[in-house]
């Protein structure tokens, strides 16, 4: 599975957008939606892994978020680099 970060436009609830997101799990069951990420330095962010490639997740979650009336744009961005547990 690939990791990615969904940022949404910050006028729409984050939360909102991530609860409606986690109920098409029936719909799209290649998309998992993780968390949302808080960062100090970037915006909030939710956490997807997915088995889908960059153009056919970003063209599902375009059609996802058109559906439940999100009409921003937003970015879809792989980590660069692995988080991994400190133990």
């Amino acid at each position: 599975m690939r990791t990615y970060h969904l940022f949404l436009d910050k006028d729409f609830c984050i939360y909102n957008v991530f609860d409606s997101l986690r109920e098409t799990r029936i719909i799209e069951p290649g998309i998992n939606y993780i968390m949302i990420k808080e960062n100090n330095v970037l915006p909030q962010c939710i956490v997807i892994e997915s088995i889908y490639k960059d153009e056919y997740l970003k063209s599902c979650l375009t059609t996802l978020l058109t559906d439940m009336g999100y009409d921003k744009k937003f970015q879809l961005l792989k980590p660069l680099v692995r988080e991994e547990a400190i133990i």
